[in-house]
């Protein structure tokens, strides 16, 4: 019966449809015309999945119900709308964008039911990932709902953004959450992250000349899907259930009168604020950027987002045991004190808080201890004197939802970290973790990219990598990301840290979306397979051929990830042409245990690390034979030393670089031979040997590592190697003997390997002299 009323209350006539033909033609249109790229077939063919729908029949008894169910199960503490931002939004004659800071499935419900109270028409939202996917898709037919991928191919994000530049042209109102995607804004464990925004706002702006954007904060007291966006093991709606959840099954059933139901339900989910920040116009000028747009909306949000007594409590309370009211008092004024000064100093106002906070401080700490109870966050003692904190990782999420500093996702302070691999995913907790520790890096932030949506989503979910460091959340200031046009659009340094068999096919579309000019940090070891070259060499062919240009750096040294991750001492060395490079990484990557030192070579470095898990795997041949002597082993890195001096000099490096003090070659190779994965493979090529009694080619056991999902860089790279060096004349017989047999079927004989090593010592007067004369840069 209440919802009947309610329904007959909202009685409104049904939105206009969208003629979804002719907003794709008219995007083909405006992009040939203000982005000519000549690809009209691919623009029309990624067009035709978008179309603005909803069931015209069922339309109003969804939306009913949606707003029914806000109104419902919240208690809304939202602040009026000041009359001069209302005014604004009404007379303003040109597209309008909600952006909206996203959190909860709720979120559109909310929305529509604010938007309904503010006298503005049902929008079009964006709405992507598994809301246009699950069950709950069903329910988009009470909105207008414009479907979209979570990630995008070129095509599809040219496609996406100029059909949204369509639809402003015939002054559709639309809602953006964030970047279409609840982690961006809310993010994992509640961060308030700066947004990415789709390119479609700046194409709306592009087609209609100007835009206004309207900054949307809401705040939920509790998030109903809190134990779902914690951890992933928890289905979405059976953690957004109310307290009496029996009532809500009941109602299903059909056991009880629904009036009585839904009277149960009232304010089951707390309180929720919506409050709209300072709208502000863009307009079609040099201005115009994702990094201005996406700043401006998320420092208007972090300005207005409603702080509940449950997010400072449990900001409060976070790190400590048991502990009891009065000290969870005294916790809760420092942290208040915290915020306010943060708001003083950079927000120039007051910080919004729940009017409980303010009128009753001892009634909101109640009220937060007995919600977070309630949601089984903390265990209250029997006498209700003392609490516990139960469940970690939520308390961590609602105390973040207190948090009011801005983590950005683009601009100038942003990194990328090119693939979430082992490697990878040891810098993202370096470099993460230092920009939490560092104060001169509180305004960076690092996106971790990597093309598996699915290891993108345990991630972003779990907090954690689902097969390397388990036990090792990553740090607040990093967002996993699968599009790489997000990561990498408008960074200022992206790591590149692929296995060598990916690199050139990712490298060659980090180079169409990065930002000219940004710096590229080479982290991959080994060579390409598709040129046979280093990874350096490939990339200055292609910039050559694009006519682009980037600033290019090389990460290299003895970095075994196990150990760094657990804080192990250790030095690394960036090769770069320029010292400001040098330094910006520097202060990234170091720590109190782990140095960086600085190199001006960067073809050395290049080589070094290509070749060192060559040699490392026959230094692991020689030591599981059990056959070579220890004094051998010893003299075993000086002999490979020297080829790859005359090997790396033949490319242009700088002999100086292969010294034994060299951080780039004899510390990582020394490194890698006692406990790399290459070395590791050549221990075990012995062992699978004596194994099966016979002898196995190399390939069944890399065939083996593979199905592990362990990269061996030594493998394919002595291949090319050899190539490499015969291409030039130079037959080095410790790589001629590690390359027989790995790749051309020769039996391992120990006694032969270590004579071919020492020939070494006797043919050194016969390596080529210096092919490539090194130059010092100037720097």
């Amino acid at each position: 019966e209440p919802f009947v009323r309610f329904k007959k209350l909202l009685a409104a006539p049904t939105p206009r449809q969208v003629d979804a033909e002719a907003m794709r033609l008219r995007a083909v249109v405006l992009a040939e015309k203000l982005e000519p790229r000549g690809d009209r077939k691919e623009l029309l063919e990624a067009l035709s999945t978008f179309d603005v729908a909803y069931n015209n029949d069922s339309y109003n008894q969804i939306s009913a119900m949606l707003l029914f169910l806000a109104k419902t199960l919240f208690r809304d503490v939202s602040s009026p709308v000041p009359h001069d931002i209302r005014r604004l939004i009404h007379q303003y004659n040109g597209p309008k964008f909600f952006f909206v800071s996203h959190t909860s499935f709720y979120d559109y419900a909310l929305l529509a039911y604010f938007l309904h109270r503010l006298g503005i028409a049902p929008p079009i939202v964006h709405a992507a990932g598994n809301i246009t996917e699950s069950w709950i898709s069903n329910w988009l037919a009470g909105l207008r709902t414009l479907r979209i991928p979570m990630t995008f191919s070129p095509i599809r994000h040219r496609a996406y953004s100029w059909f949204s530049a369509a639809l402003a042209e015939i002054l559709e109102t639309q809602a953006i959450f964030a970047r279409t995607n609840r982690y961006a804004v809310r993010a994992r464990d509640g961060i308030l992250r700066e947004p990415y925004v789709p390119h479609a706002v700046i194409s709306s702006v592009r087609a209609s000349g100007r835009a206004l954007v309207i900054p949307v904060a809401l705040s939920y007291s509790i998030i109903p899907e809190d134990r779902y966006l914690a951890s992933s093991k928890v289905f979405p709606t059976l953690t957004a259930l109310p307290k009496h959840w029996s009532f809500f099954v009941t109602a299903m059933l059909g056991l009880r009168r629904p009036g009585k139901v839904f009277k149960k339900l009232e304010v089951s989910l707390g309180d929720v604020s919506i409050n709209l920040g300072r709208p502000f116009e863009l307009r079609d000028d040099k201005s115009l950027t994702l990094q201005r747009i996406s700043h401006r909306a998320i420092e208007e949000i972090a300005r207005n987002k409603l702080i509940h007594p449950t997010h400072i409590v449990a900001k409060a309370v976070q790190g400590l045991d048991k502990t009891d009211i009065k000290s969870i008092r005294t916790a809760v004024e420092r942290e208040l004190e915290n915020t306010d000064t943060l708001f003083r100093t950079r927000y120039r106002k007051d910080p919004p808080y729940h009017s409980l906070i303010t009128s009753d401080l001892v009634g909101a700490i109640q009220n937060g201890l007995s919600q977070l109870s309630a949601r089984r966050i903390l265990s209250r003692s029997l006498l209700g004197r003392s609490y516990t904190p139960k469940d970690a990782s939520l308390l961590r999420f609602y105390g973040y939802q207190a948090d009011r500093r801005i983590y950005p996702l683009s601009g100038r302070n942003t990194i990328a970290v090119i693939n979430a691999g082992v490697w990878g995913y040891t810098l993202a907790l370096q470099i993460g973790g230092n920009l939490v520790r560092k104060d001169q890096l509180a305004e960076h932030s690092l996106v971790l990219y990597d093309s598996r949506e699915d290891l993108i989503e345990k991630l972003t979910v779990d907090g954690r990598h689902p097969w390397h460091f388990r036990d090792l959340p990553i740090p607040r200031s990093v967002r996993p990301e699968a599009d790489l046009r997000a990561a990498v659009g408008n960074t200022s340094m992206v790591l590149i840290v692929t296995p060598s068999k990916y690199f050139y096919s990712t490298v060659m579309k980090i180079l169409d979306v990065a930002r000219e000019g940004c710096d590229l940090v080479i982290a991959t070891k080994g060579f390409l397979p598709e040129t046979g070259m280093l990874p350096y060499h490939t990339v200055q062919e292609e910039m050559e051929r694009l006519g682009k240009s980037f600033n290019i750096s090389i990460l290299s040294g003895a970095n075994l990830a196990h150990e760094i991750v657990n804080g192990g001492a250790g030095v690394t060395q960036i090769a770069s042409q320029d010292i400001t490079t040098f330094e910006r990484l520097r202060v990234l990557i170091e720590s109190q245990t782990f140095r960086v030192v600085y190199c001006n070579d960067i073809v050395g470095a290049s080589i070094s690390a290509a070749m060192k898990n060559v040699y490392a795997i026959g230094f692991g041949l020689l030591e599981a034979s059990k056959q070579a002597p220890e004094n051998f082993l010893a003299t075993y890195a000086t002999l490979v030393t020297a080829e790859i001096r005359q090997f790396g000099i033949l490319l242009g490096a700088n002999p100086e670089t292969f010294d034994s003090e060299s951080q780039v070659w004899m510390a990582d190779l020394l490194a890698t031979c006692r406990g790399g994965r290459s070395a590791r493979f050549g221990r075990d090529l012995v062992s699978m040997d004596e194994k099966h009694g016979k002898y196995l080619p190399a390939r069944v056991l890399m065939d083996q590592y593979r199905k592990k999902r362990i990269a061996i860089e030594g493998f394919e790279a002595s291949r090319y190697a050899h190539r490499m060096a015969t291409q030039r004349g130079f037959h080095p017989p410790i790589l001629g003997e590690i390359y027989s047999i790995l790749h051309g079927g020769k039996k391992i004989d120990v006694d032969a390997f270590i004579d071919k090593c020492l020939d070494a010592l006797k043919n050194e007067r016969n390596y080529p002299s210096t092919a490539i004369r090194y130059r010092p840069k100037r720097v």
